[in-house]
């Protein structure tokens, strides 16, 4: 996954609307965002991991301030919004892209429940697709288990990579690759094969009553 473009508006300590464009050129892989402590650096991790999970990372300060201060004593019924346009490694199920562009809305208005919209951007199509199946894909894209090891600040590096969270790295990257799932499946194969053995002895010794009252 990469990210071609932020939107944030009223986000925290972003006041107003505000646009950030990320390079995707592989050959400039890298792009440095440089401003003093207290201008919002911070705010745009928490802006993309709200987007895509809904929730901020675990170090965030005032975690339930998602809306603008400023904004908010200006106007009750204020909203805010995070816009990601992003491409993905992998191929569409829908188009059959290789390199396919989504773009992730989550929208909130003050005293609500925030709401998000998917679409994939299709070059070829007038009106961009909306994607139904949202979790499926932000979960394909970024699972919620990894972010907090992509999206983190410099203050929460230490307890990041403490013991207890290189388990949940363990099992996060378990569950991307698949793994999760057969070792569960296998579980199961094994637990029904025990299952089949005993049903199989139970009709073995019945056969074996059956022949002798028949003797």
């Amino acid at each position: 996954m990469k990210i071609e473009k932020l939107e944030v508006e009223n986000f925290r300590g972003w006041l107003g609307s505000h646009e950030i464009e990320f390079s995707t050129d592989p050959s400039k892989p890298v792009t440095l965002i440089i401003a003093e402590n207290g201008t919002g650096k911070s705010n745009i991790l928490e802006a993309i991991m709200w987007c895509l999970h809904g929730e901020l990372p675990e170090n965030t300060k005032e975690r339930e301030r998602i809306i603008n201060a400023h904004e908010l004593k200006k106007n009750k019924n204020a909203k805010t919004s995070v816009k990601l346009t992003l491409v993905d490694d992998r191929a569409s199920v829908f188009t059959g892209d290789t390199n396919p562009r989504y773009y992730i809305s989550k929208e909130m208005r003050n005293g609500q429940t925030p709401s998000t919209s998917i679409y994939e951007l299709d070059e070829g199509r007038q009106r961009p697709r909306e994607y139904k199946r949202k979790e499926q894909l932000i979960e394909k894209l970024l699972p919620q288990r990894l972010s907090k090891f992509f999206l983190f600040s410099g203050e929460g590096i230490e307890q990041l990579f403490s013991d207890i969270e290189e388990t949940k790295l363990k099992q996060a990257i378990e569950d991307i690759q698949g793994l999760t799932f057969a070792r569960k499946a296998l579980l199961n194969i094994e637990q029904y094969e025990a299952f089949l053995s005993t049903e199989i002895a139970k009709t073995n010794r019945a056969n074996e009553k059956t022949k002798k009252a028949a003797a």
